[in-house]
């Protein structure tokens, strides 16, 4: 009687064990939608934060060009302006 009822209990624990994975399995499959949705989450905060870099750097650079344009222009003007004034060329009439 010992001896069957050991099998008894041995069958019985691998049964829990089974049904111990099995619900190891169901909570991962309940918890995958969740992780999805954050994963979705995070991936759109941070790829707006990358667009957002990326315009400011766009911007930055195209106002870097125009100041350095607005200025190589500036001194274009002084130089003509002084070569101008400084060879005798003929005044405005007044």
């Amino acid at each position: 009687m010992n001896e069957r009822a050991g099998r008894v209990i041995a069958a019985t624990a691998k049964l829990e064990a089974r049904q111990l994975w099995s619900a190891a399995a169901a909570m991962c499959l309940v918890l995958l939608p969740v992780v999805v949705v954050v994963a979705g989450a995070w991936m759109a905060v941070a790829g707006l934060i990358t667009g957002a870099q990326w315009a400011m750097d766009v911007v930055a650079v195209g106002l870097a060009g125009a100041c350095y344009g607005l200025f190589s222009s500036v001194r274009w003007i002084a130089g003509l302006v002084g070569t101008w004034k400084g060879h005798g060329m003929p005044k405005c009439p007044h």
